[in-house]
C-alpha cells in the first residue's frame, strides 16, 4: 500500500492533463475533434470513470489549483500550472491557445 505522498511524487504535474469521464465531457471531446488543438498543444486524456488511480490524480491536480471536495470534477484541464473546469472554460482556454 503506496502513502498519499508516494502517490503525489508519481505524478508529474508538469504535463498538461486533460481528464475526462462524464456526459459533458463529450462537449469538450467534439470540440477537441472540430479543431486543431492536439496538432497546437500537447497534453495526455485521462478518463476517471472506473479508474480510481486517475481519479486520485485528479483530485489531487484540482487539490493543487486550490479545489476541494465536491467542487473537484471533470472535465478538468490542467496546463502545467493552471486548473479548468468545465467545457466552457476548457473551450475558452483552448481557442486562447490555438489563436496564438
Amino acid at each position: 500500500q503506496q502513502s498519499e505522498n508516494q502517490q503525489e511524487e508519481l505524478i508529474d504535474k508538469s504535463k498538461p492533463v486533460l481528464f475526462l469521464g462524464c456526459e459533458n465531457c463529450s462537449l469538450i471531446e467534439k470540440y477537441i475533434k472540430q479543431n486543431p488543438i492536439e496538432s497546437k498543444l500537447s497534453f495526455e486524456k485521462k478518463y476517471i470513470y472506473g479508474d480510481e488511480k486517475n481519479t486520485q490524480e485528479m483530485l489531487f491536480i484540482a487539490k493543487e489549483c486550490g479545489i476541494l471536495g465536491n467542487d473537484a470534477g471533470v472535465p478538468l484541464f490542467w496546463n502545467g500550472s493552471e486548473c479548468f473546469i468545465g467545457d466552457k472554460s476548457i473551450e475558452s482556454f483552448f481557442k486562447e491557445e490555438i489563436n496564438n
